[in-house]
């Protein structure tokens, strides 16, 4: 098994096991052209580490990213930051995460960083649902 995807799979136990994300609402190795909300639209071919979705922040479509996260087998960079949000320049999700063996940063789909380690997913989808409503008022 390549560094890589030791990290990944590590990850993805620690997320499932330990703060609460359903295995069945997360894409490993995803195809971006392929996320159902952008079906039909000209996308870059590019695949993703860990696309987590949430059944409850989008009224449109039953399950949208909610976080996308990049493994990387060597120290974080801005390299690795910029790959994950020029991924969601495209998807949209409402978070981005690069992560290492050392651990996972994640930012807001603006590049905020918001978090050093993992969070409950329930947390994590409050949070979206609390930003989305909050721009929706502004409108």
């Amino acid at each position: 098994m390549k560094p890589e995807e030791l990290i990944r799979q590590n990850l993805l136990f620690k997320m499932c096991s330990e703060y609460g994300f359903r295995r069945e609402f997360i894409g490993v190795e995803k195809e971006i052209s392929t996320l159902p909300h952008l079906k039909g639209m000209k996308i870059p071919k590019r695949r993703i580490d860990l696309v987590c979705f949430s059944g409850k922040i989008h009224k449109q479509f039953p399950l949208y990213p909610l976080l996308l996260v990049e493994c990387k087998a060597i120290t974080l960079s801005s390299n690795a930051l910029e790959q994950v949000l020029g991924y969601n320049y495209y998807v949209g999700a409402y978070f981005v995460g690069i992560a290492n063996g050392d651990g996972l940063l994640i930012w807001d789909k603006n590049g905020e960083m918001i978090r050093h380690g993992l969070v409950q997913y329930q947390e994590l989808e409050q949070y979206a649902l609390d930003r989305r409503e909050k721009s929706l008022s502004c409108i």
